[in-house]
């Protein structure tokens, strides 16, 4: 039986964990655009712009997701857990300012626009805060996942039970500077 360590979500291999969590990204990336594209107002504000921007970037993670699970390169690996992380911090950081800094705004507003009442107000918020940490706790979590591939990668490399292919070796070059 695998370790803990070798696997994401307690029975997935880590490799095909990246897979799973890349396209994962993908479809919440384009659920995101279309739910965008849909419900677009006619003025385009800072939450429209930070939210598009959030799944562009969700999007392409995703796609560098899928290009390291099947390049099985540690560099790739290392890079994208880099990336992950960065976009983890900038996402949770955007979430919390548009939530706490812009949503109190919006959130009154939409209640006076719906006549609702204090208390669903204060439910919606409330929910709104259970997906914030639910969110982020998905992503810290796979995040590890992605660091833990990388220093599997890492492992193996150095074992030289696989070798990476983003690097060339000299000798594989020949004089036409074509790698062979």
């Amino acid at each position: 039986m695998a370790s803990r360590k070798t696997l994401c979500c307690c029975c997935i291999p880590l490799r095909n964990g990246l897979f799973f969590i890349s396209t994962l990204m993908l479809v919440a990336a384009g659920s995101d655009i279309c739910r965008l594209v849909a419900f677009r107002s006619r003025t385009v504000d800072y939450s429209y712009v930070m939210r598009a921007l959030s799944a562009a970037i969700f999007g392409i993670l995703g796609i560098l997701g899928l290009i390291t699970a099947a390049m099985r390169s540690y560099k790739l690996a290392r890079n994208f857990s880099i990336l992950w992380w960065a976009f983890t911090i900038m996402s949770f950081s955007l979430m919390l300012f548009e939530m706490f800094v812009l949503g109190e705004v919006g959130l009154v507003d939409k209640c006076e626009d719906l006549a609702l009442d204090a208390n669903t107000c204060q439910s919606a918020l409330a929910l709104a805060i259970i997906f914030l940490v639910f969110h982020i706790v998905l992503m810290v979590y796979f995040g590890m996942a992605v660091g833990r591939y990388a220093q599997q990668l890492n492992d193996r490399y150095l074992a030289g039970t696989i070798e990476d292919p983003t690097i060339i070796h000299l000798e594989d070059i020949d004089e036409s500077w074509e790698v062979k």
